[in-house]
């Protein structure tokens, strides 16, 4: 039987939570990681038991918002120069790693004194791409 678009985007959004979930448990110092859409709009996320978070709803809006933003623009000329494997942000109280997977962008944020290294930035994208199995 075929299966509805409702059913394909549960299963999607069932394997992106599952996805953020594993990010999270990959390292202490992960405090928050989620997936947006083109649009900066939350599709599935999970917090780090006990963290809360820097900032307010609206904040976080316009924040996932210029990262996707970012990301889209980048992957449109990757032609000319290659496509882009992942962003670091830092800021002062957090550091933003984000990626793309398809259409979505993993948004990932670490504590700031915890150095975000190749390997954790491979790993984070393993576990994207496997759905939260990987680890």
């Amino acid at each position: 039987m075929a299966r509805t678009a409702s059913q394909k985007w549960g299963t999607r959004i069932a394997r992106h939570k599952a996805a953020c979930r594993g990010i999270v448990g990959s390292s202490s110092a992960v405090r928050y990681a989620g997936v947006i859409n083109e649009f900066g709009r939350t599709l599935a996320g999970a917090t780090r038991p006990g963290v809360r978070s820097h900032l307010s709803a609206e904040q976080a809006k316009n924040e996932f918002f210029a990262v996707a933003t970012l990301l889209s623009v980048r992957k449109r000329s990757s032609a000319a120069i290659g496509a882009l494997d992942h962003a670091v942000i830092r800021h002062e109280k957090i550091t933003v790693v984000a990626f793309m997977s398809g259409k979505d962008t993993y948004y990932v944020s670490v504590e700031a004194g915890h150095a975000v290294s190749a390997a954790m930035v491979a790993r984070m994208k393993k576990i994207a791409s496997s759905g939260g199995a990987a680890k």
